[in-house]
């Protein structure tokens, strides 16, 4: 069967745990911006995700030496200066091939952040079932001095509303970091809790807990699963919607900055920021000029769309 973006994109009360975390007086509001929807900046961690998230951001794997084992040093410090050169904002390291627990899971994390410096911002990630298991990982994420953490745990598939709040709000109130959720599908989504799975109504209290400053949409999110995120959590949350095909209708109504934490070397080169571009005039406000980026950049955005989604659809 053949997979096209058309047929791809057309499928498809608060807990204890809310306590844990007071909100903040509101420090900022920004204005409307041709009749979007206004970003509301009222904690410091959503001053920094104001600050920090802008255009693209990048998936960060290792490099490993001819044994399949040994993290190439000098290659991941050459991938750190190229991510610099392509102006990206942040970087996620993929855990796939050094879990934590594996000695190489902190190599791999102390060689980025130092080759980094000030000039790339290095995100975390948790992902486990395990509440314990996330815990302890937010914990060394903090050590290493991490940025931002992307909340991607999995949780049980029968989860009421309640039940799924707690064990979000649990992992976010252990932290002070940035936390960035993390809209998918398959395994990450929630039939019984919202319409394709998007549980908006769980999502809409946890955006009131003041480090959640972000929502990551995943590529297999259609385009009417997006604008129902971006409508009960854009006015307090920055929206990073990986499909930047569907930016030219959303930047007419929300405010969207970036896009990352995905393949974004894909879609653009250091010579040729087309990505950045796009995000920069979606951030303005110039239709026009985002229209005319969009056109150029579709065909790339068609090709990586067709070799990843299929995979990430699947669980990958």
């Amino acid at each position: 069967v053949r997979i096209t973006r058309r047929n791809a994109l057309a499928g498809a009360g608060a807990g204890a745990g809310a306590a844990a975390l007071m909100a903040t007086p509101k420090i900022l509001a920004q204005a409307p911006a041709g009749g979007r929807l206004a970003l509301q900046v009222d904690s410091h961690q959503r001053a920094w995700a104001q600050a920090n998230l802008r255009g693209l951001m990048n998936l960060f794997l290792p490099t490993f030496r001819e044994d399949g084992r040994t993290l190439d040093e000098d290659a991941i410090r050459h991938d750190v200066r190229h991510a610099i050169a392509q102006g990206f904002s942040g970087t996620l390291p993929m855990i796939n091939w050094t879990l934590p627990g594996d000695p190489r899971w902190s190599e791999f994390h102390h060689i980025l952040i130092d080759e980094a410096g000030s000039d790339l911002p290095v995100h975390g990630i948790i992902a486990s079932e395990k509440l314990e298991s996330d815990l302890r990982l937010l914990g060394a994420l903090e050590e290493l001095g991490v940025k931002l953490v992307l909340l991607a745990s999995t949780y049980p598939a029968e989860s009421s509303a309640d039940q799924l709040h707690d064990l979000m709000a649990q992992r976010i109130a252990a932290t002070p970091l940035p936390i960035m959720l993390y809209a998918a599908t398959g395994r990450r989504a929630f039939p019984a809790l919202g319409p394709a799975g998007q549980p908006l109504d769980v999502y809409d209290q946890i955006a009131d807990l003041e480090n959640v400053v972000g929502v990551k949409i995943s590529q297999p999110v259609s385009l009417t699963s997006t604008m129902q995120l971006c409508e009960r959590l854009g006015d307090r949350l920055s929206m990073g919607p990986v499909n930047l095909d569907f930016l030219p209708l959303l930047a007419r109504h929300f405010d969207i900055a970036w896009s990352g934490q995905w393949n974004a070397e894909a879609v653009q080169t250091p010579a040729q920021p087309i990505g950045n571009r796009l995000l920069a005039a979606s951030t303005a406000g110039d239709m026009a000029q985002l229209d005319t980026l969009a056109r150029q950049i579709q065909p790339a955005l068609s090709h990586f769309f067709a070799l990843q989604a299929p995979v990430i659809r699947a669980g990958g």
